[in-house]
C-alpha cells in the first residue's frame, strides 16, 4: 500500500464520529434501501444528511463539514446492505474503500458484473478475489467509506463533477492523481436494486 492508505487505528468503531450521506429517490425500492439503513450498526455519533438527487452540488455541499467527522459514509438509493457492513469498512482501516456490487445495466443473476472497472478505456473487471482487498480503478459510490484525511486533502476543489462517466469516476480519479487507491472490500457484498432485485 502506498503513503496515505492505511489510516490510524486508534478509532474504534464504536467511538468513530461517521456522517452518512442519504440518497433519496421516488422510487418503490427505496423501502428496501431504508430498511438496511434503519439495520445497519453505526456508532452512538452517527449524523445522517440526504442527498435529494444525484447532483455534484448536493454531494458537495453534504461533504463540507467533514472536518467534523471521521469518515464520511456514501450511499445511494437503489442499494442495500447487511448490518455489519460499515463496521467491516471501518476495520479495514483503510484512507477508502467500498462495498461490492453489481453494474445495474449489465448484471444478471446467472452472469454477473461487478461495478468495478478500469479506465482509458473505462472496462469491467473481474474481482481477483471474493474473500481478499483490492484494489480498482473505479467503482460506484453505492456504499464506499472515506476517511476525513481524503477530504482534507482535496483543499476548496470539488470532491465530485457530474462529467465523463458520472460523480463517481471523477471522484476515483482525482483520489489515483492524489497516490490513493480505491480499494474493495468483496466482504461487503451490496445489493442493486433493479425491477428484479440482484446481489
Amino acid at each position: 500500500m502506498s503513503e496515505g492508505e492505511t489510516t490510524p487505528p486508534e478509532i474504534s468503531f464504536a467511538d468513530a464520529k461517521i456522517k452518512i450521506v442519504l440518497g433519496l429517490a421516488n422510487e418503490i425500492s427505496f423501502a428496501r434501501y431504508w430498511i438496511s439503513l434503519m439495520n445497519l450498526r453505526t456508532p452512538a455519533s452517527t449524523k445522517f444528511s440526504v442527498n435529494f438527487g444525484p447532483t455534484d452540488y448536493n454531494l458537495n455541499n453534504l461533504t463540507k463539514d467533514f472536518k467534523d467527522f471521521d469518515a464520511v459514509l456514501l450511499t445511494e438509493w437503489d442499494h442495500t446492505f447487511d448490518s455489519n457492513a460499515l463496521e467491516k469498512l471501518w476495520n479495514d482501516n483503510l484512507s477508502v474503500v467500498a462495498g461490492i456490487y453489481r453494474s445495474r445495466q449489465q448484471a444478471t443473476q446467472d452472469n454477473p458484473v461487478w461495478l468495478i472497472a478500469n479506465e482509458d478505456p473505462y472496462q469491467y473487471i473481474k474481482p481477483p478475489a471474493m474473500d481478499k482487498l483490492f484494489n480498482v480503478e473505479s467503482t460506484g459510490i453505492g456504499f464506499m467509506l472515506v476517511r476525513r484525511h481524503v477530504f482534507d486533502s482535496f483543499g476548496t476543489t470539488p470532491f465530485f463533477l457530474i462529467e465523463d462517466g458520472g460523480a463517481d469516476r471523477y471522484l476515483c480519479r482525482k483520489l489515483r492523481k492524489k497516490g490513493l487507491h480505491v480499494w474493495i472490500d468483496p466482504t461487503v457484498q451490496v445489493g442493486h436494486l433493479l425491477m428484479n432485485y440482484i446481489k
